[in-house]
């Protein structure tokens, strides 16, 4: 689910993002949804934390490779846009008025 989170919120955005077109995305009804994420603010939580740790992850693997001030700076842009590019929507979900305010 949240990888499908992830994928929709590219194609549709954060913000107009319904459960019912996370339902639909995996093949599951509107209620199942709620089985797993009593709410959508737990939902977006779980988004939330699935990309804090990918992020994490990508932040210690180019720290551990940077030799130097440098190229640590270096390695973390690189992890950065790597990231993006890998999870277009994470700007979008970063800066969203509409999930921070939630």
């Amino acid at each position: 689910m949240v990888a499908a989170v992830l994928r929709l919120a590219d194609e549709i955005g954060p913000d107009r993002l319904s459960t019912t077109d996370v339902a639909r995305a995996i093949g599951l009804s509107q209620p199942a949804i709620f089985r797993h994420f009593p709410t959508k603010n737990e939902l977006w939580l779980a988004v939330a934390e699935d990309i804090a740790e990918q992020l994490k992850a990508a932040w210690t693997t180019a720290e551990t490779l940077a030799t130097g001030p440098n190229d640590r700076l270096k390695a973390l842009i690189e992890a950065q846009l790597s990231a993006i590019a890998h999870t277009p929507a994470l700007p979008s979900i970063l800066f969203s008025r509409e999930l921070q305010v939630e």
